[in-house]
C-alpha cells in the first residue's frame, strides 16, 4: 500500500500544481478582434458627431444669405414685379381635366433684377409650365403643397435670371378647379 500512497500524493500534489498555476496564470485576454471592433464603432460614432456639428455650424442659409444680399443693396427698398397670369391644365393621370389658375408677384432688390427679369421672361413663363403641367392636385392641398410650389417657382426663376435673384415669390391668386 505505500506504493498506492505515493501515487496518490504525487497526483494529488500534480492536482495542486495545475490549480496553482490556473489560479496564478493571468485572465485571458479579450480577443483582438473585440477590441477593433469596439474601437472602429467608436471612431464612426466620433467622425458622424464632427460632421453633423460641421454641417450645422458651416451650412450656409440660402435665406439669411439673400436677406443680408437685399439689405445691403438696396438700403430695405423692395421693387414688387407682376408676372402674367398662367392657366394650365394639371397632370390627372387621364382622369378628367383639372386647370390651375396662378397669378404671382415677384419681390426684387432693384430696378437691374427687373430689367433681368424682363429680358428673360419667355424662359419663365416656359419653366413655369413645364412645371406646372406635371403637378398634380393633391400635391397642392394644404398650406405645405403652397410652400412647395412657392420654393419650386422661386429656383425655377433664380436659374433663369442668374446672377440676379429674387427674394420671394407671392402669391396673388391662384385657383385649382
Amino acid at each position: 500500500m505505500p506504493a498506492e500512497t505515493e501515487e496518490d500524493d504525487q497526483q494529488d500534489e500534480g492536482q495542486e500544481d495545475g490549480q496553482a498555476q490556473q489560479a496564478e496564470a493571468p485572465p485571458p485576454k479579450p480577443s483582438l478582434l473585440k477590441n477593433k471592433k469596439v474601437i472602429i464603432g467608436l471612431a464612426a460614432v466620433v467622425v458622424v458627431v464632427i460632421v453633423a456639428v460641421a454641417v450645422l455650424v458651416f451650412w450656409p442659409d440660402k435665406k439669411e444669405d439673400v436677406a443680408a444680399r437685399v439689405a445691403a443693396a438696396t438700403g430695405g427698398n423692395r421693387i414688387f414685379y407682376d408676372l402674367p397670369p398662367m392657366l394650365v391644365n394639371i397632370n390627372t393621370a387621364g382622369v378628367g381635366n383639372v386647370y390651375l389658375k396662378v397669378q404671382v408677384a415677384l419681390e426684387l432688390s432693384s430696378q437691374a433684377d427687373q430689367q433681368r427679369v424682363e429680358a428673360v421672361m419667355p424662359r419663365i413663363v416656359d419653366s413655369f409650365q413645364m412645371y406646372l403641367r406635371e403637378l398634380r392636385p393633391e400635391e397642392l392641398q394644404g398650406s405645405a403643397g403652397m410652400y412647395r410650389l412657392k420654393e419650386e417657382l422661386m429656383d425655377r426663376i433664380n436659374r433663369a435670371i442668374f446672377p440676379a435673384q429674387i427674394n420671394d415669390v407671392l402669391f396673388k391668386e391662384m385657383l385649382v378647379q
